[in-house]
């Protein structure tokens, strides 16, 4: 949706794409319901409070990296200060919001505040007159619906009583142990935690629910084709979903069959102390071949986790250089440049945007590398 709105301000198409691609990842850990950080925790044995702040500040030194690199790339260099300026106040914001409870919103709220800063910042004098444009239906009900999930999302976030009755109500399955040929023993445990009156998809779902009660309320928004909307979610759904559930699976058993350790005991001999500074490289690898921050989260978590352990680095830090590298890696993941030059005249020409956009990830992943070094 960005790439053609360049497009249409002159912006070449090839550049337009690279723009986009490299701008939007930031948000790709907590953005989504903060899916790929909560999946990170799930698989790592960590809760997502514990691994934010650290992946915050490696975060909000990617919004700042990524930002300089779409003003350079767009001849906007001279705009540096108000990016420097916006990329502050995006960290900071999405930092407080993430540690004050409110994780699942953080990127949405930070970027609303960050587009409304770099806007005032933008301003220019107002014109006597100005006409103004009739409200798209489609705008508003999509208005509606992020409103009605960010007033549910804040209510449970930010009432304690309430999220105090809420959280306990959990399901989840417990499993025996289990012991390979070679001996290794993972022990008796319980899976994953479900949350129900807390979870994102549960809240998601509720969201819908008062969605399509606002819509058939408000006369201004036509009449949905239920069937339809449902036909497209699953199309676009269900791949992402099966993907997901298979990566969670190969890596659980890697991690029980030994192999996690095994990678982690080679890899730690190979590197030693300096490994913290090639963490964020394996999440955008991850990525990479994966097509999203998710799966290399889910891939790479257990890994990473063992690697800084025996290297006597700090978990923590390096899982957020991992998650944060699984961000940077969207910029050059083929699936998700596939899809931007697909908006735009560009489509085939994949190869030419990656040439653009493969650089300036690396360059950036080391950078977050040297700071996860110094940070570990």
């Amino acid at each position: 949706m960005v790439a053609p709105l360049l497009i249409a301000l002159g912006v070449s198409p090839v550049l337009a794409v690279s723009a986009v691609a490299i701008g939007h990842p930031w948000a790709s850990s907590t953005g989504g319901m903060a899916l790929a950080l909560r999946l990170l925790a799930e698989i790592t044995h960590y809760t997502p409070e514990a691994l934010f702040p650290a992946s915050a500040l490696l975060l909000g030194l990617s919004i700042l990296l990524t930002g300089l690199a779409v003003a350079f790339l767009l001849g906007q260099k001279q705009q540096w200060w108000r990016v420097l300026i916006t990329s502050c106040v995006v960290a900071a914001a999405h930092y407080l919001l993430g540690v004050s409870g409110m994780l699942s919103l953080a990127a949405l709220i930070s970027a609303v505040i960050g587009f409304t800063v770099g806007a005032w910042l933008s301003r220019k004098p107002r014109e006597a007159s100005r006409t103004k444009a009739p409200l798209n239906p489609a705008l508003v009900a999509g208005l509606i619906a992020y409103g009605i999930l960010v007033v549910i999302m804040l209510v449970v976030s930010v009432f304690p009583p309430l999220n105090r009755v809420l959280s306990p109500i959990v399901w989840t399955l417990q499993f025996p142990s289990v012991a390979t040929a070679n001996g290794v023993v993972t022990p008796a445990e319980s899976g994953y935690l479900f949350h129900i009156f807390t979870h994102p998809g549960v809240l998601i779902l509720i969201t819908i629910a008062l969605s399509l009660l606002a819509f058939r309320i408000y006369p201004a928004i036509p009449a949905l084709d239920l069937k339809k909307s449902l036909k497209v979610t699953m199309k676009s759904g269900v791949p992402a979903a099966l993907g997901t559930l298979f990566m969670i699976g190969l890596s659980t058993t890697m991690e029980h069959a030994g192999m996690t350790q095994a990678l982690a005991k080679s890899l730690s001999a190979l590197v030693g102390g300096v490994y913290p500074l090639f963490a964020p490289v394996i999440g955008v690898i991850g990525s990479f071949a994966t097509g999203s921050n998710v799966n290399s989260n889910v891939l790479f978590g257990a890994l990473q986790k063992e690697v800084a352990i025996l290297v006597g680095a700090s978990p923590v830090v390096i899982l957020a250089a991992q998650t944060t590298g699984g961000s940077m890696g969207s910029m050059i993941a083929p699936a998700k440049l596939a899809v931007g030059t697909s908006t735009s005249s560009v489509k085939g020409h994949e190869g030419d945007v990656l040439r653009i956009t493969l650089p300036i990830c690396l360059a950036i992943a080391m950078i977050i590398g040297l700071v996860t070094l110094l940070i570990s």
